[in-house]
């Protein structure tokens, strides 16, 4: 649609035709065209899923998400063009992206003069128009391009929306939802913490400025749509930084009333466009009974653009406008059901997350040289921890078989041997006679002769002993006898036998380091040995393995030493960690 003035001829406005009505009355036919403006093509095409922006700069995603509209460019204010921002789009359409990207860092954008050319920018420059309150209008004014003219003043000042304290929310559920625990900003609020009412730490910013005119207003605010891109350190700060930027963008709309006008406005002589900025100056005045005029109204000062309406008709031209003190407009009835809707949708298409309780244990045994080693892997797909809970016990050995059954006792037959001979004395030079007191005195005769041959051996004796031994002279040398012994089998008996020991100052190491009086508040443990059952404190586990080199997906090791003894180690790391889904094709 164009229009033609003193101007010259300007394009009013684009739109796509939904209905199209004719109607025949008695004075003519009437032709009826209605259907939204020409930014319903960006509603027509979508980004599909997993369309992700990281570390990008505000140009880049906007040339991105506009390619995918045949036929449309953008132009993006230089002063924001190069600023680096994160997003990710699933299933949007391309009008819902661009309204997403400049909610979130502050930004605006809106249909541009140009044919089908989006203009993403902070606005706010004046637009040289003026806005007066008129009794009288000369044809001076009338030819001034920049002057509008309006006789009355609709004023509505509304602070049902009025918030100076937030705690501010992002993607997940319950404890498994980003906060600003590591946004790395720090102007132009500082991000406090306090204690909520289960002791978890609660991150929010406020303006002091309004809580010391209006009272502190307290407000949580979600950002489902912020989400980190991935579960690296990394990532996840610079979604904290993101989660940051949108709230100090809310904050900054809602810490003071905003107070709206509305305009019927005549002279009109150019376009007036959404984000632009007029100055108003207006008075209104009463008469008391008594007779004193009484100013009930008097604005001097500039204004946002928040919508503007132009009316051609055969009398003339006309715009109404709204204006405001915020650059933040109001939603509609419809708006808000549909950003409702929007929200369901955007769950079942963000990756999710959530808390999940992970038991590690194991039961190992340990002596001064050996260590007991718990591993508690925490993958990629672990995006932060709440808890880790430690339980440590140590116990002496036990046995459950205490020895063999008796029996299988047996004679056996040993290997029978080679034949071989003994001498048992050695010959004489002489005989021996009856007389004879020598101590020991044989007939010099060898022994041995044909088989069944016998002789005769004489041993003479002292004469006071009646019998004397007959040693061999010559020893045999060493041989072995094989003993062949049956199969044979004890049955076991069972029985449970504890050892007398138990390990003697223990120490637990994490990742490497002894951490045992951070843990327990002294070391070592169990100096006299004895069974020992201890629970580390719960903060301090957790953040070792938080802060450990700054990489969280890991395999952390909870090692335990003794300097003495022996027995068993029972360890068991309960591990609460918020979960996010991660792609793995």
């Amino acid at each position: 649609i164009y229009t033609e003035d003193a101007l010259g001829v300007r394009l009013v406005g684009q739109g796509i035709i939904e209905d199209h009505n004719v109607l025949e009355t008695a004075t003519g036919i009437n032709l009826r065209v209605t259907g939204p403006d020409i930014l319903d093509e960006l509603v027509r095409k979508n980004t599909l899923r997993a369309l992700i922006f990281n570390q990008a700069t505000v140009q880049t995603v906007a040339d991105t998400l506009i390619a995918l509209v045949s036929g449309w460019s953008v132009s993006v204010d230089a002063a924001i063009a190069s600023d680096v921002v994160d997003a990710r789009y699933d299933g949007s359409s391309i009008l819902k992206a661009f309204r997403d990207l400049v909610k979130r860092y502050g930004y605006h954008f809106r249909l541009s003069s140009d044919d089908k050319v989006v203009t993403v920018s902070q606005f706010g420059d004046d637009s040289g128009l003026r806005v007066f309150k008129v009794e009288r209008i000369t044809p001076a004014m009338i030819r001034d391009p920049n002057l509008l003219f309006v006789k009355r003043l609709p004023q509505k000042t509304d602070s049902k929306d009025l918030a100076n304290w937030i705690e501010p929310l992002g993607a997940g559920e319950g404890v498994a939802a980003l906060t600003l625990a590591k946004s790395t900003r720090t102007r132009p609020y500082s991000v406090q913490k306090i204690d909520g009412p289960g002791g978890k730490s609660e991150y929010y910013i406020s303006d002091a400025a309004s809580v010391a005119t209006y009272g502190q207003i307290e407000v949580m605010k979600t950002f489902k749509q912020i989400a980190p891109l991935s579960n690296s350190e990394t990532d996840i700060i610079n979604a904290a930084d993101a989660l940051y930027d949108a709230t100090v963008e809310w904050l900054t709309r809602h810490k003071d009333p905003v107070v709206r006008y509305a305009l019927p406005a005549v002279n009109a002589k150019e376009n007036i466009l959404p984000g632009d900025k007029i100055h108003l100056n207006y008075k209104g005045q009463i008469k008391t009974p008594q007779g004193e005029i009484v100013d009930y109204l008097s604005v001097r000062g500039d204004f946002w653009v928040m919508s503007a309406v132009e009316t051609i008709n055969l009398q003339g031209r006309s715009v109404s406008m709204e204006i405001a003190s915020i650059d933040e407009r109001e939603n509609t009835v419809a708006e808000q059901v549909a950003d409702s809707m929007e929200n369901i949708t955007l769950r079942t298409l963000k990756p999710l997350t959530g808390v999940s309780k992970a038991p590690y244990q194991d039961e190992i045994e340990i002596d001064s040289t050996h260590v007991a080693v718990l591993f508690v892997d925490l993958t990629n797909s672990t995006l932060s921890l709440q808890r880790v809970r430690y339980k440590l016990k140590t116990f002496s050995f036990r046995a459950t078989s205490k020895a063999g059954a008796a029996g299988g006792g047996t004679t056996e037959t040993s290997t029978s041997g080679t034949g071989h001979n003994h001498l048992v004395a050695p010959k004489s030079a002489s005989g021996a006679s009856s007389n004879q007191e020598t101590p020991y005195s044989v007939q010099s005769q060898e022994l041995g002769g044909p088989p069944g041959t016998s002789w005769l051996i004489w041993v003479g004796t002292l004469s006071s002993q009646t019998q004397a031994d007959i040693w061999t002279t010559v020893d045999t040398g060493t041989h072995d006898h094989d003993l062949t012994l049956g199969d044979h089998v004890h049955d076991a008996v069972f029985g449970i036998t504890d050892d007398s020991l138990t390990p003697v100052e223990v120490t637990v190491f994490v990742n490497g380091v002894d951490k045992t009086t951070e843990l327990f508040g002294f070391t070592p443990l169990a100096p006299a040995g004895g069974n020992l059952d201890v629970i580390a404190d719960v903060g301090v586990m957790t953040d070792l393995f938080i802060n450990e080199a700054g990489v969280l997906p890991q395999e952390h090791e909870i090692e335990v030493h003794c300097a003495s003894g022996q027995g068993r180690a029972k360890m068991v790391a309960e591990v609460y960690e918020v979960l996010q889904s991660i792609d793995l094709g």
